[in-house]
């Protein structure tokens, strides 16, 4: 929430030209995402630290689009980033969770259970192909909409 009241207070898009909005293509968006939430989970192994900074640089970027955009454009943000904020969050928490365990690991010499894990990560990725679909396919409908 620091990093949205960040972005939102930096505003470093003071103008925002919305009549650019097009369609947009759910393959590379969905790549795009998804290669962020691998690199959210795989931050896992430096304890999470790397993690934590993606996740604060998301927030800034959603605070400052927050505040470039006009108020009657916040629907068409939201439809697609919602879930795709929501899965990258699950990333950093198995990203968390996994630097935690190699941590015990490491000290403690107990065995990692991987399912837990895998699941969270699956969860992740299933939230950020989905986010990709709405971005694809919804956001410009609604975006457009009420223009």
């Amino acid at each position: 929430m620091a990093a949205v009241v960040t972005g939102w207070k930096t505003n470093f898009l003071v103008n925002l030209d919305t009549s650019q909005i097009v369609q947009v293509p759910f393959i590379g968006t969905a790549l795009h995402n998804l290669r962020v939430v691998l690199l959210i989970v795989l931050g896992g192994f430096l304890l999470g630290l790397p993690s934590l900074v993606i996740a604060f640089w998301n927030g800034m970027q959603a605070g400052m689009l927050l505040k470039a955009l006009e108020p009657r454009l916040w629907p068409s943000l939201a439809a697609h980033g919602v879930p795709e904020l929501a899965g990258q969050f699950v990333a950093t928490v198995a990203s968390l969770e996994l630097g935690r365990r190699l941590f015990c690991r490491v000290v403690h010499e107990e065995q990692i259970d991987w399912r837990p894990l895998l699941r969270l990560s699956l969860i992740a990725v299933f939230l950020t192909v989905l986010a990709a679909g709405v971005e694809s396919r919804l956001t410009p409908i609604i975006a457009t909409g009420v223009q």
